[in-house]
């Protein structure tokens, strides 16, 4: 699902960043990925080991990905941030945390069209 992809796409620009397991790991926790969702070191190793122009090819994807949530959500998800980033925004704005302004009127009220 879409917590598996956001994994991935983290794994992938942290290889590409010449990241290490233990740094993408720390991201997907304080990402709220619970411990079966953390990357396990033999399949970062793997990934570790693409060649740099196969991560691009690999991270573009997930741009075309984010482009096409983008066309059906409200939330919108920019290319400079990570899928589980937005998931994990996504779920704290459902709570009523740190709502973005845009979503709200003058009186910090959500819009009719949002509630």
């Amino acid at each position: 699902g879409l917590r598996r992809a956001g994994v991935l796409e983290a794994a992938f620009k942290c290889a590409h960043a010449d990241g290490t397991i233990n740094e993408l790991n720390v991201t997907l926790f304080a990402l709220n990925c619970p411990g079966p969702d953390l990357m396990h070191a033999d399949e970062f190793k793997h990934i570790a080991a693409l060649k740099k122009t196969r991560l691009v090819r690999l991270i573009k994807n997930f741009d075309k990905l984010k482009d096409e949530i983008n066309k059906t959500q409200l939330f919108q998800i920019s290319r400079d941030k990570l899928l589980l980033e937005w998931q994990h925004d996504a779920h704290r704005y459902s709570n009523g945390e740190s709502l973005p302004q845009k979503i709200r009127d003058n009186q910090g009220h959500l819009k009719p069209e949002i509630a």
